[in-house]
């Protein structure tokens, strides 16, 4: 059965625009915008993408990008998160930034969760079961 993701890169042809997040190495030396790539080449396991730079070329060096248990796993040490599309990517980005402010809220030993009101603390609850995470 194909993942979410499987799905999502399923289709994926050479000139295909795509959206690159940096991570690991590329994170690390300040490479944080998101980045416009082009799809060069679509083998069987692999693809093959090249960062667009603002004049429209191309870069010569080119991500491999492989995708594994739904997972797109680049081959090198700089790495990118690859999306389809910029609103997909700014989605994934609010996500992160809602998951880091909820999680420092709820990791100050349940001191700020006496703050919240009944109604409130029920509301969690129930979307906390409602997700399987209860």
């Amino acid at each position: 059965m194909e993942t979410a993701k499987e799905k999502k890169f399923k289709g994926i042809a050479a000139g295909d625009i795509v959206w690159m997040k940096p991570t690991g190495n590329a994170a690390r030396r300040g490479l944080t915008e998101l980045l416009e790539g082009k799809v060069t080449k679509v083998g069987r396991e692999y693809f093959y993408v090249s960062r667009v730079f603002d004049d429209g070329s191309l870069s010569r060096y080119v991500e491999k990008i492989r995708i594994e248990d739904g997972e797109c796993i680049n081959e090198g040490n700089y790495g990118y998160i690859i999306y389809r599309s910029k609103e997909e990517a700014a989605e994934d980005n609010d996500k992160e930034e809602k998951y880091e402010e909820i999680r420092k809220f709820f990791s100050s030993y349940g001191g700020n969760v006496k703050k919240l009101s009944y109604g409130a603390i029920k509301d969690i609850h129930a979307i906390l079961r409602k997700e399987g995470v209860l």
